[in-house]
């Protein structure tokens, strides 16, 4: 019997289709009046009046009795976009979106923001454009109806905007934001956002958001975060606060999470969102996809006390990083869309949530009546649905970006939630508790192997677990402790920013929890923000981050090119493996540095066994250009906390024709290696800096080492350096040896079963001296260790 309703539910949607593609333009899209009880339904194309809004929340608006739609596009930029700015409202009667004014011309956003290159939603500000409309924004969630007043409020970094339904109006509200003491424009300057009028305090809350730099505990622990907690904006002196965030209380941080106002409890109710954390602590590769970036909690704020209380709920809907979630006020209950895929085809599943009880139940699952389309970013793929209940018409209405130029494809559902089942939603599934980072004691049994390794042979080590492979970037050792620390990604490589340790004494590699360059709506090249838990975003590490006794530095008193990175002039910036595997920044002392020199060199390079952190900064004349128009030498002592830079006069090396890590430290001569090859420009020469004396040499060895240096490294045993050169489309081997001032080829072999490949442009290869080992980490055979034996060479 419930198969033949269903069927007959669908020849009905079907015929209505039929009807609308053979109509006029002022006859209905779909007998909305006559929809099926429950069941899906897909608009055909004239119920659209041109392209849609994506990452943007739909809201209801009562003394219309209908829903208003506005917000972005998200289309980063690598297609024919057409855009539009107006308020669109679904008239639910027709079945068809109808404009409330004219669409302003929405394709002068391409050049300004973000959020994809058409509206701000991962950087960037919004603004009112001349016409008095704001420009078109990726709000997400950042949308209310403020009952009291009678309007619809849009909170966008740099701008708080009301639209008045009746009039049609837009009105810039002046508001204002503080944030450590400083008074900033408009609503905070967050994105990913959910917001919520609160009626009892006359007031809007504002808690899912990303791209933070909480520093509140910066003087006491030294810990950073990426979020700043709760927001709370105050109708009497229209003004945003926040409020302190007290560790160990209320929600996890999160982003694109709906706020949404439960009259009948009295409280705003929040599910979900989007955490960024990855798990890649847990050794199963099923949990870790189970745990990252999707959360299943449910929470209550109390708007009396405003507080927050998480809800039990021992039953739960699936995890959801961008929930599809409204109030209906005909049953009191929350209604929850997710869904879930089986090759091509997507089940629509449909929850209910009862705020008293903090009861979840199943009420229906059905075959999605259209594609499922979602964004396939580094995160992860999440679906592009954005869900509201138009409560006059008894339906909830789904809309969707279904094409290349921003086309809107919308869904309805008449809701009657009696007569649907109920079944209890699954088991809670808690994720596993986050524990601080270990690393595994040194085996003696492997330290061992490591000592009869045959000499200039490489061998895979096959660590179980291996790392991922961040492409494009350096690798780091601490020489205090004998690990190699590895950090970075970005563009189409790696895109999570935990930091993994490898204990060279035990071949294991310790991988830890990180936070995904990516949140909502997605940045998808480099990341946008700092993660939850405080780390940068895993960008192309070139040369910008070195490790020394359990401290893995990214910044020292210097800022970044990516104003994301948060960086500030006179801090440090680093993980911290000592305590438990956490990001931390330190005021710092700065001794000498020349007034004139900027603050903007993004690069650690080098570090001292003796506890110090080396870079070198040869800023070109132009961009693009090898020659130097200036060099800077950067010193930072660890133990004093104390940062040096000098300006270095005279001679010094030019620029290479190719992205490559060309230098090493050599400690016992307190002296820097540097390798210069511009094949056009006809450099190619060996450099040596003295650190003490502030002064380069060219110490024009007798031979040099032909082609473009990809990573050189300094046994100091040996006295020599030894260094990984392209040539032609063969990587070689070459050794400098400092008392010899001389280049000399090595013939370097591969053990019966290995193999090795040499990372590029930037070798990740480092050699440790606990172990007096080379370590090399490339995508194709992981981990590879050599045991370098220089005596054997025959110099000319």
């Amino acid at each position: 019997m419930m198969m033949l309703t269903r069927l007959l539910a669908i020849l009905s949607a079907s015929i209505s289709f039929v009807a609308a593609a053979l109509a006029g333009p002022d006859t209905p899209a779909v007998d909305t009046a006559n929809l099926p009880v429950n069941q899906w339904v897909r608009l055909p194309p004239e119920a659209e009046d041109g392209p849609g809004y994506s990452f943007s929340a739909m809201i209801y608006e009562p003394v219309r009795g209908q829903l208003l739609h506005w917000g972005g596009v998200q289309d980063l930029g690598r297609r024919p976009f057409a855009g539009r700015n107006d308020v669109r409202a679904f008239d639910a009667a027709s079945g068809k979106w109808t404009s409330d004014y004219a669409s302003t011309d929405a394709t002068f956003a391409r050049t300004g923001g973000g959020g994809g290159g058409q509206a701000p939603g991962y950087l960037g500000e919004a603004l009112m454009r001349p016409d008095g409309a704001p420009r078109p924004d990726l709000h997400v969630f950042g949308v209310c109806y403020d009952s009291k007043r009678k309007q619809i409020v849009y909170a966008m970094p740099g701008l708080m905007a009301s639209y008045d339904p009746a009039a049609r109006k837009w009105t810039d509200m002046k508001a204002r934001t503080i944030l450590y003491g400083r008074e900033l424009p408009g609503s905070p300057p967050v994105y990913g956002v959910g917001i919520c009028y609160d009626p009892v305090n006359d007031e809007i809350v504002m808690f899912p958001h990303f791209t933070a730099k909480n520093i509140d505990q910066r003087d006491t622990t030294g810990e950073i975060t990426g979020h700043y907690g709760v927001f709370r904006y105050s109708y009497a002196d229209n003004t945003w606060r926040r409020e302190a965030v007290k560790p160990g209380s209320g929600p996890e941080p999160r982003c694109a999470a709906p706020l949404i106002h439960d009259p009948k409890n009295g409280c705003i109710v929040m599910f979900g969102g989007h955490s960024g954390v990855v798990r890649n602590d847990l050794p199963d590769r099923a949990a870790r996809e189970r745990y990252s970036l999707g959360l299943d909690d449910t929470w209550r704020y109390d708007c009396k006390t405003r507080t927050w209380k998480e809800l039990p709920c021992p039953t739960r809907p699936p995890r959801d990083r961008l929930p599809a979630m409204a109030y209906d006020p005909v049953s009191g209950l929350f209604v929850l869309l997710t869904f879930s895929t089986s090759g091509k085809q997507a089940r629509a599943t449909l929850w209910s949530l009862d705020v008293a009880t903090g009861e979840w139940l199943k009420r229906n699952e059905q075959d999605w009546p259209g594609p499922y389309f979602g964004h396939g970013h580094t995160g992860g793929w999440t679906p592009d649905q954005m869900m509201a209940l138009d409560q006059k018409a008894r339906t909830l209405v789904v809309v969707q970006p279904e094409g290349p130029k921003g086309e809107q494809t919308t869904y309805l559902l008449r809701l009657d939630l009696s007569q649907l089942p109920a079944a209890p939603a699954p088991a809670a599934d808690p994720a596993p508790p986050v524990k601080p980072q270990t690393v595994p004691d040194d085996d003696p049994a492997w330290i061992a192997r490591l000592k009869a390794l045959p000499a200039n042979t490489w061998v895979n080590t096959h660590p179980d677990p291996e790392t991922p492979t961040r492409d494009w970037g350096s690798i780091s050792v601490d020489p205090a402790r004998g690990w190699v620390f590895y950090f970075g990604g970005g563009h189409s490589t790696y895109q999570n920013n935990d930091v993994a340790i490898y204990n060279v004494g035990a071949n294991r590699w310790s991988n830890y929890v990180g936070t995904n360059n990516d949140f909502i709506p997605y940045c998808g090249w480099e990341g946008s923000t700092l993660g939850f838990r405080g780390g940068p975003p895993a960008r192309h590490m070139r040369n910008q981050y070195q490790a020394f006794d359990g401290r893995m530095y990214r910044s020292i008193g210097n800022v970044s090119s990516w104003p994301s990175e948060f960086f500030e002039p006179g801090y440090a910036f680093f993980y911290d493996f000592t305590r438990g595997g956490v990001w931390r920044e330190q005021k710092i002392e700065v001794d000498k540095k020349p007034a004139d020199l900027p603050d903007d060199f993004d690069g650690l390079q080098m570090t001292d066994p003796r506890g110090r952190i080396l870079s070198i900064q040869l800023a070109p004349v132009q961009r693009y250009d090898y020659r130097v128009a200036r060099c800077v030498f950067r010193s930072y002592d660890v133990a004093a906390n104390r940062l040096t830079v000098r300006q270095v006069d005279g001679p010094c090396p030019q620029l290479n024709d190719g992205e490559c890590r060309p230098f090493c430290y050599l400690p016992d001569r307190d002296q820097i290696l540097w390798v210069e090859h511009h094949a056009k420009a006809g450099n190619h020469n060996t450099w040596i800096f003295d650190v003490k004396a502030c002064k380069w040499t060219n110490a024009k060895p007798k031979h040099n080492a032909p082609g473009l240096p990809v990573v050189v490294e300094y046994v100091e045993p040996a006295g020599c350096a030894l260094g990984v050169f392209r040539v032609g489309n063969q990587d070689e081997q070459w050794v400098y040896s400092v008392a010899r001032n001389d280049w000399t080829p090595l013939e370097f072999k591969v053990a019966e079963g290995s193999r090795v490949a040499f990372q590029h442009p930037y070798g990740q290869m480092v050699w440790v001296q606990k172990f007096d080992v080379l370590v090399n980490h490339d995508p194709r055979a992981g981990t590879s260790v050599m045991r370098p034996d220089l005596s054997v060479l025959p110099w000319p």
